[in-house]
């Protein structure tokens, strides 16, 4: 048997890599393209998403490609295939939140003055998207990002009791119903120093992103 938080980790972080690979991109074209077709059908996704309980839609996932298409395996972990189910009821919420992120913070880069000197530099479309104006909202989006990725990890405790997923929430789960205190107390402190421990990496990534952040600047 495998560790719970390994198998925890690895739902979580192959959750959280599709929706970046996804909802990024169109977050940007729903930005690019402002009050289109495309954008709006963007926001009625936005809305579904993050209205929509992961419980349930975990539910209607099993019932459709599990018991009716027989796609996918309902429960259980150990293989691809009983991944696919508990990632996109964990991810597709975050997709939301990411798209409309991603959305709002483009919109408003687009409109600084920096962004129009460099298209009458004639710069490339291209490069004034990815160079100029995503750059600049990068830094909120690591920020968010590294809160989410321990939201994700306190969300997968729900989803892991869906899909009888063998993570460290569904230990949680088990250690609640039957008592056992010590198990309990370990996966809850387990939990908090992940997320204590996402918070520092953000602020490390920080240095990375925006060279004229500084850790010795602050301590001057």
């Amino acid at each position: 048997m495998r560790p719970p938080l390994l198998e925890t980790f690895k739902l979580v972080t192959v959750t959280m890599g599709w929706v970046l690979l996804l909802s990024i991109p169109f977050g940007i074209f729903s930005a690019l393209y402002r009050s289109s077709i495309w954008d709006h059908l963007f926001s009625g996704f936005i809305y579904f998403g993050q209205a929509t309980p992961n419980f349930w839609l975990g539910i209607m996932l099993i019932l459709l490609f599990a018991v009716k298409l027989k796609l996918f395996p309902s429960f259980g972990g150990g293989s691809v295939r009983h991944m696919v189910l508990p990632s996109i009821a964990l991810g597709i919420a975050l997709v939301a939140r990411v798209v409309r992120f991603v959305r709002s913070e483009m919109i408003g880069v687009l409109q600084q003055d920096y962004i129009r000197t460099a298209k009458s530099k004639g710069l490339t479309r291209r490069r004034v998207i990815l160079v100029h104006s995503f750059r600049n909202v990068l830094i909120p989006l690591v920020t968010d990002m590294g809160l989410q990725y321990g939201w994700l990890f306190a969300n997968a405790v729900v989803i892991e009791m869906v899909f009888a997923w063998p993570g460290i929430g569904w230990i949680t789960v088990q250690a609640i119903s039957s008592r056992d205190y010590p198990l309990l107390q370990a996966s809850v402190l387990l939990l908090i120093s992940i997320f204590i421990l996402l918070t520092a990496l953000v602020d490390i990534a920080y240095q990375y992103i925006d060279p004229l952040i500084r850790f010795d600047n602050y301590a001057a």
